[in-house]
């Protein structure tokens, strides 16, 4: 469910001052790295730092307590933006930190020699993540042609030798350097980085001011490293930058251009509408906005540059549908698809790649799993984003149409969304809910989407194999009771739309969903020939309730088309499954899905249950920003400071939104009226809190009282929430 009319008008009617204060914040800060000075520092509004140092220092004990704890795996794919092509060849790089060698697998290219280079980006004017003349690079090793897939173990000497700060693998033709051409890249996650600096933290030689790239040595075994011990190992390395990364990627996120054509990562992914887009929030934007960039200018708009396309805006303004080019630049007439924004929460959570997974994504994202260049990861999600949806021109020519981010903007960004929404799983075996259509609303999911989204998540799924003799399977179904993670399947969502006339005079292009490779999907219609195998990635459902669309297309936003899923946009994603699209699609196929078996479930009380949930997080994210304001303006008055408005501003713009948001999700549906009205009333407090004319005594209470009222919603819905 996308904001109404009416929460828009809640949200365009903050008081004058609140808006002026943020808007000034906005356009003023510019995104650079904080000030040492504490009374100058910028604070972290809408990212939590904390959760992102607590999931490194869980990431820190497993890495500790591995056998292969000293291995630090970078996958390698094709890269829009550092690329001219794309090309077939992928692998990965595993540098081995105690042996001091890089296994390096490559696939694709059988027929060419290539190199592998390590890649160290050194800092200076116009410098990016691209391979610049200026770098340091050493070359791995000389692959010649040969098998399909082509192994090396290869010595890092040299590497060492020269204490290269390694940013980048990159592939290259034989006899070609990186700053000329690469065919395939890959980086180190902003969690590797931090381990490899961690383990290194005693090295005075370089700068401790930022995060270098990763360091490699011949490391002797720290203590309990890979005998099973979760403690160890010194955390002043890395851990005290976290913060620092959080604050320094929410300013980039939410005002960096990239010198482009005016967009940031927050004008697709407004913090203020749970990061993600839809018509009514569309609506309510100014006619100006970066977003419309292909409606007034020129070399953006299809109608004025020979017909390439960088936005379908009937279709952005009609359905939040973006039009991006996952499968490359080369025809930008016909080769793309159109995708619904998805939100960013949760993102640590759903990143995963299933055991045994492709490689890459190292990570997946996207609607199909492999949204992010390269070697697939949300650091390199970043460096997409930016060559797809920011350049000036179609050309898309680096520091022309835009800047490539730097090493440490990269490693910002990553913080920073890792730091948002929940950090931790549901656990639906404690979970309860007051209203007893919700609890059987309970009964009803986990029967018949329980094995996709276990605990309302994305990580669990049926095994192909390797099933265990002591396991039942679920009723109706031969899946067994198998955790794995974060699958992708062919659950006949985008063949269903693509057989419905949703705009005149436009077919949308058949979306291939993961995989770059052709003839996997049908041609339907006249369209040109889809990239992929057909899948698309599971994604939680927690936060779904409030931030549809639940496909990658968009699906439900057509009630004209789909007229059998009803008006309501959280049940039909539910009566999609019961649908004749989805028992007849290939994923059904592979569940062993019997027939009617899922028509048992009753989809009203299954969207009540998702409602519910999506209610109780609403609560928490509220109570959470009212949390940080009231530390905000004691921090000032123990300091004898004025407040900081600014931030407060921007607290509760977006405190009020998640209220709103819990309040439409319950009161839509008639449901927890006590938690609805409860929801208004912290809605109110807000308001006065937001209020400069207001006493400090008066403002801190209201924040108070509001932080107060969001903590008790949940207990409201239920238990467990």
């Amino acid at each position: 469910m996308g904001p109404t009319i009416a929460r828009m008008h809640l949200r365009t009617t903050l008081p004058l001052f609140l808006l002026a204060l943020f808007v000034g914040w906005t356009m003023l800060a510019p995104p650079r790295r904080p000030t040492s000075d504490p009374k100058r520092a910028p604070v972290s509004v809408v990212g939590n730092p904390e959760v992102v140092q607590q999931a490194y220092e869980n990431f820190r004990r497993d890495r500790m307590a591995r056998a292969d704890g000293a291995i630090i795996e970078i996958g390698l794919g094709f890269w829009k933006g550092l690329m001219p092509k794309r090309t077939d060849i992928s692998g990965t790089v595993a540098f081995d930190l105690k042996a001091a060698t890089a296994s390096i697998t490559l696939q694709g290219g059988s027929q060419d020699a290539l190199e592998v280079w390590a890649v160290e980006n050194v800092e200076g004017p116009g410098r990016s993540i691209s391979p610049d003349s200026g770098d340091r690079m050493i070359r791995l090793a000389s692959i010649q042609p040969g098998e399909v897939t082509r192994v090396r173990t290869v010595s890092l000497g040299e590497v060492l030798e020269s204490d290269l700060a390694l940013d980048l693998v990159a592939v290259t033709p034989a006899g070609r350097m990186p700053d000329e051409v690469i065919v395939a890249a890959g980086a180190a996650t902003l969690f590797d980085r931090l381990y490899v600096s961690e383990l290194r933290s005693g090295d005075q030689a370089r700068s401790t001011t930022r995060l270098s790239g990763l360091l490699l040595s011949a490391m002797p075994q720290p203590p309990g490293w890979g005998g099973g011990s979760t403690g160890g190992g010194n955390s002043g390395g890395g851990g005290p930058l976290i913060p620092e990364l959080v604050t320094l990627g929410e300013q980039i996120f939410f005002n960096e251009t990239f010198e482009g054509n005016g967009r940031t990562c927050g004008t697709c992914h407004p913090a203020e509408n749970n990061f993600t887009l839809d018509r009514e929030f569309i609506t309510a934007l100014d006619p100006g906005n970066p977003l419309f960039v292909a409606e007034f200018t020129p070399e953006l708009n299809e109608s004025q540059n020979g017909g390439l396309r960088f936005e379908t805006p009937d279709l952005m303004h009609q359905f939040g549908l973006i039009t991006i080019n996952p499968d490359g630049f080369d025809d930008l007439a016909h080769k793309f698809v159109l995708r619904a924004v998805s939100h960013t929460f949760a993102q640590g959570l759903q990143l995963t790649r299933p055991d045994p997974g492709e490689k890459p994504a190292m990570e997946r994202l996207g609607w199909s799993g492999d949204g992010s260049p390269g070697d697939g990861t949300l650091r390199s999600f970043a460096i997409g984003a930016v060559v797809q949806h920011f350049p000036k021109t179609l050309g898309r020519q680096e520091n022309a149409d835009f800047r490539l981010p730097s090493e440490d903007e990269l490693d910002a960004l990553e913080a920073f969304q890792l730091s948002l929404g929940r950090q931790s799983e549901l656990d639906f075996s404690v979970v309860t809910f007051t209203d007893p259509q919700v609890e059987a609303g309970k009964s009803h999911f986990e029967q018949g989407c329980g094995f996709c989204h276990g605990n309302g998540g994305a990580n669990s799924f049926f095994s192909m194999g390797g099933i265990g003799s002591g396991q039942t399977p679920l009723p109706g179904t031969n899946l067994f009771n198998h955790p794995l993670a974060n699958g992708n399947f062919d659950t006949g969502v985008e063949a269903r739309a693509q057989h419905a006339d949703i705009a005149s005079g436009f077919e949308i292009p058949h979306d291939g969903g993961f995989g770059t490779e052709p003839g996997f999907v049908p041609v339907i219609g006249a369209g040109p020939e889809p990239f992929g195998d057909g899948s698309f990635n599971i994604s939680s459902v927690i936060e779904f309730a409030d931030t549809v669309p639940g496909f990658h297309n968009h699906l439900p936003a057509f009630p004209d088309m789909e007229p059998e899923l009803g008006s309501d946009p959280v049940e039909a994603v539910v009566k999609f499954y019961q649908s004749s699209a989805f028992t007849d699609s290939p994923a059904a196929a592979e569940f062993g899905l019997t027939p009617g078996v899922m028509n048992g479930l009753d989809s009203a009380r299954i969207a009540l249950f998702l409602r519910s949930i999506n209610g109780a997080r609403n609560a928490r994210d509220a109570q959470s920003f009212a949390t940080k304001a009231i530390a905000l303006i004691g921090n000032a008055q123990n300091a004898g400071q004025p407040l900081p408005e600014q931030e407060l501003a921007r607290l509760a713009q977006l405190a009020m939104a998640d209220l709103d948001d819990g309040l439409q999700v319950l009161s839509q549906a008639s449901i927890y009226p006590l938690a609805v009205q409860d929801f208004q009333d912290a809605i109110n407090m807000v308001n006065v809190a937001a209020d400069v004319m207001h006493p400090v005594g008066i403002r801190l209470a209201r924040w108070q009282q509001a932080e107060s009222k969001a903590a008790g919603i949940p207990a409201i819905i239920g238990t467990g929430l």
